[in-house]
């Protein structure tokens, strides 16, 4: 039982010089390309000399291709770091007709609406950026 070859390793062993494999891949976890075709060639690296030029041909990429699969509003959080923000339509005043209710509630729909579209692109972006 003494036999027994431990696996443990310490773990900046595993760290060290970019740990490079066999095959000439590196195990840095962020040199995968991103699994989303349209989003195809763009990716992310951590903790390497060359993080900052990669970053930023990734996020000019990340803008154009955030512009023309999805919005205008995701390209200008991406690009110009700019948040969109949703109005609340005007309140009907005091006893207002019932049409003017209706419209109300057509506009306050439609407004929350916008709004979970463009948190759900905008989770979709950050999903691009962390895998």
């Amino acid at each position: 039982m003494s036999a027994s070859v431990s696996s443990h390793t310490s773990f900046n062993s595993r760290r060290s010089a970019g740990n490079s494999r066999s095959d000439g891949r590196s195990n840095y976890r962020s040199d995968r390309t991103n699994p989303h075709d349209e989003f195809h060639g763009i990716k992310f690296v951590f903790g390497r000399p060359d993080q900052v030029p990669i970053y930023l041909q990734s996020m000019k990429k990340l803008g154009d291709c955030a512009g023309t699969k999805m919005n205008n509003n995701m390209y200008k959080l991406v690009k110009k770091k700019v948040e969109t923000t949703f109005p609340k339509p005007k309140a009907p005043g005091k006893d207002p007709a019932k049409h003017v209710v209706d419209e109300y509630r057509e506009l306050m729909k439609r407004k929350l609406d916008k709004e979970d579209k463009h948190n759900e692109d905008k989770a979709k972006l950050f999903r691009i950026v962390m895998t």
